[in-house]
This record gives C-alpha cells, structure tokens and sequence, in this order.
C-alpha cells in the first residue's frame, strides 16, 4: 500500500468532519491502530480499508492512485460470514469495491434446506458450484445443476430448496 493511502484516509474523514475515534469506533478498530493507518506506519487489510472506505462514503479504490490499475487481494479468513440455522453466506467483494451497491456472495446449505420466500428490488445473478437446487420465481421453477447460471428480476417473489448439499456464487444488484 502506497504512503499517501493513509493520508487520503485522514483527509477524507476530516472533510466528513469525523473524528479518528468516531471512524475507528465505526470500522471496529483501535483508535491507535486507525492514526498508524492515517500516518503510514501499518497498512490496512483489504477488509479493514473496505470498512473505512464504507463509512466515508468512498468507493475502495480511491484509496489507491491509479484506480483499478491496483490488486485487491482479500484472504478467505477475512470475508464477512453471514449464517443462520438454513445457510451460510459469505460476503467475497469487499463493500463498495465494485461500486457502492453491488454485492457478491458465496452461499451453502444443506439437502432440503430453504433460503426462505424473499424479493429484492432489482436484479439478481447466481451460479451454482456445487449440487443442485429447485430455484422458484413467481410462478416458474426451474432446477439448477452444477456449472449452471440464472440471471432473474428479484423484485419478483422467489425461493430456492437445496436438493443436495449445495454451494452458489450470487451477485446482487439493486434498482436505482
């Protein structure tokens, strides 16, 4: 991580009028830790550089000069797990670094296990990786086998039931 990363972090939290301890009792870090980051002494993770970047309302990559022309590496230790007693959801793009709305998930469950009745203004991808699946849409069911995509309108209500112990890749992106 480049030296002016740090300043851009502190320059972007004074411009929100934020103070150091504000933004690290946001991102969940030490205060310390934050004004090492600020200076240049400790480089952020990824996921600690997404949370920053989340709450100054800054996408990642203005973090970096040159933009997208910087790697983004983020180790599988780091993702944010979102689980309950049907599923497990990993969170695999850090927040914002596609841009502010988009978010990328890998999902499992078990045989027979439900992701509940939902919509979701807007669109919606999902690949499955492993196993297969009964994926309902409004009226439609359609069954998904490993290797196989939908892309569908999540706006309509819809439903998947685990026919084997299954593993899906999902992209979300909201209506504007």
């Amino acid at each position: 991580m480049e030296m002016d990363t740090g300043i851009k972090i502190r320059t972007y939290r004074k411009s929100t009028k934020m103070t150091l301890q504000e933004l690290a009792e946001r991102t969940g870090i030490s205060t310390a830790t934050l004004q090492r980051i600020e200076t240049g002494k400790v480089s952020p993770s990824v996921v600690t550089l997404s949370q920053i970047a989340y709450h100054l309302r800054k996408p990642i990559l203005s973090f970096f000069e040159g933009g997208i022309n910087k790697l983004v590496h983020t180790k599988g230790k780091d993702l944010t797990v979102v689980r309950n007693r049907k599923l497990r959801m990993k969170i695999i793009s850090p927040m914002k670094i596609i841009n502010k709305d988009i978010s990328v998930i890998i999902g499992e469950s078990g045989k027979g296990k439900f992701v509940d009745s939902h919509k979701n203004e807007g669109w919606e991808f999902a690949h499955i990786l492993e196993g297969s699946c009964l994926f309902f849409h409004g009226d439609s069911t359609v069954t998904l086998h490993e290797g196989d995509s939908i892309w569908f309108d999540g706006g309509v209500e819809h439903y998947v039931k685990a026919l084997s112990p299954l593993k899906w890749i999902g992209i979300y992106i909201p209506e504007k």
